[in-house]
């Protein structure tokens, strides 16, 4: 399990690039783990429906394509729909 370690309040594109970052840097390690192993890109989402904030949104570029298609890996993303951030 990797943690982007931004903290909650970091958007999800920032939090992408700096895993992937980190997936980069070591990809000679990740690449023979992930074609062994069921790998995942598990992500979760959650949206505050009564704070005034835009929509969330999710855009994978080419940069994770290219990286999804050396691991052999999945993409999971769990959506949660809250009414208080509190």
């Amino acid at each position: 399990m990797i943690d982007a370690g931004l903290g909650k309040y970091a958007s999800f594109e920032e939090q992408m690039n700096h895993l992937l970052d980190i997936i980069e840097r070591k990809i000679n390690q990740f690449a023979p783990l992930c074609n062994k192993y069921h790998t995942v890109f598990a992500c979760v989402l959650l949206i505050y429906m009564d704070n005034d904030e835009s929509k969330p949104w999710v855009h994978l570029g080419k940069r994770f394509n290219e990286l999804n298609k050396i691991l052999n890996s999945e993409f999971d993303i769990d959506l949660y729909c809250l009414t208080s951030a509190t």
